[in-house]
């Protein structure tokens, strides 16, 4: 029975000379299936785009990032964070095919950096599809940034209202704190000083949140090569497969067929 699965080199080369038409054959075959199949492949353009993400000064006036940059990552991967006219432009057949051809990816740098990768059926849709994008993103931070303001407004308000109650309260607060100093005078020229330092920072806050902003590190490129499908690959890959199953059909024919009939 192994006698049937033992071939030695100088078979394999015989049976190779005897079947080289047919082997050629299904090779063709192959290569011929996989470049009718690319023809009803389309092809897939990228373009990519690196954005710097918004920053928003902190209350020690140092700049820190508006939201987890993972965060935002996570949440582009849902078709909600997308407009409808940026589904419009972009031309997917659904939003979940809009989810799967635009990639996000962060790139560790200071400020955070998000590279983004959009797929489309030619460079011009690739291309507007990503300034959609990018304007989706960039109305997003510049809401969450004039929330922020809006809440920062708001307290800043409470603490100029109630530093100007305390003055009324203490009209004449010491200079300095002294032991002869009343002890409520004291305290209300402690809060005073704090809440000043507050609504400066505050103050700091709402006037630079503009200069956080995001923004293009560089002029968006679509690449007018297809990155997809890989033509060349695919066919040689036709074209070994073809040769494969020609070269096992040759063997199966003139080395294994007819020792199974024999031993039957």
């Amino acid at each position: 029975m192994t006698e049937i699965f033992n071939l030695s080199l100088k078979d394999f080369l015989l049976i190779v000379k005897k079947s080289w038409i047919s082997i050629l054959i299904f090779a063709i075959f192959g290569f011929s299936c996989a470049y009718v199949a690319l023809q009803f492949t389309p092809n897939i353009y990228l373009a990519t785009v690196q954005i710097q993400l918004s920053q928003i000064r902190g209350s020690n006036y140092e700049w820190s990032n508006l939201e987890d940059p993972n965060l935002l990552i996570a949440r582009m991967r849902s078709p909600a964070s997308f407009s409808d006219k940026s589904q419009s432009v972009c031309q997917y057949p659904s939003g979940l095919e809009m989810v799967k051809n635009i990639q996000f990816s962060l790139i560790k740098a200071s400020p955070p950096t998000v590279e983004i990768g959009v797929k489309n059926l030619s460079p011009e849709l690739s291309l507007k599809c990503t300034e959609a994008v990018v304007g989706d993103l960039k109305n997003y931070e510049a809401d969450l940034v004039g929330k922020k303001i809006i809440q920062n407004k708001e307290w800043l308000q409470y603490y100029l209202e109630r530093m100007n109650k305390l003055k009324l309260e203490y009209p004449q607060l010491p200079t300095a704190q002294s032991i002869v100093a009343p002890v409520d005078q004291i305290a209300a020229k402690d809060q005073i000083s704090w809440m000043t330092n507050k609504i400066m920072s505050l103050d700091s806050v709402i006037r630079f949140a503009d200069e956080g902003a995001g923004r293009l590190l560089s002029p968006i490129y679509a690449s007018p090569t297809p990155v997809s499908p890989k033509r060349l690959i695919i066919e040689i890959a036709g074209l070994l497969l073809g040769l494969l199953i020609g070269l096992f059909t040759s063997i199966c024919r003139y080395a294994y067929l007819p020792r199974i009939k024999a031993l039957q």
